[in-house]
């Protein structure tokens, strides 16, 4: 869902930007309205607050969110691919 979230985030910055420029047809009006539902269906203003959750719930202290994965011994990459598949 995340990287659903970041497309829809993209295009509709895309289609933004294109409104702001006075630049932005008809069906691309209807795109957007159609890509700012999708992202309310799917919760994407929540994610972050829904992500940081889950992260506390599998044990990441604040210190171990903030490590690049790259930092991170084994069981918490394992804890981190959990959380990536809930």
């Amino acid at each position: 869902a995340d990287i659903e979230r970041t497309l829809l985030k993209e295009e509709i910055a895309e289609l933004e930007a294109k409104a702001s420029e006075g630049t932005l047809d008809a069906a691309g009006s209807v795109r957007q309205g159609d890509l700012i539902s999708r992202l309310d269906e799917i919760g994407g203003d929540s994610a972050d607050r829904r992500a940081e959750a889950l992260l506390a719930n599998l044990g990441f202290s604040e210190e171990l969110r903030s490590r690049p994965l790259s930092q991170l011994s084994g069981g918490w990459r394992v804890r981190t691919m959990l959380a990536a598949a809930i």
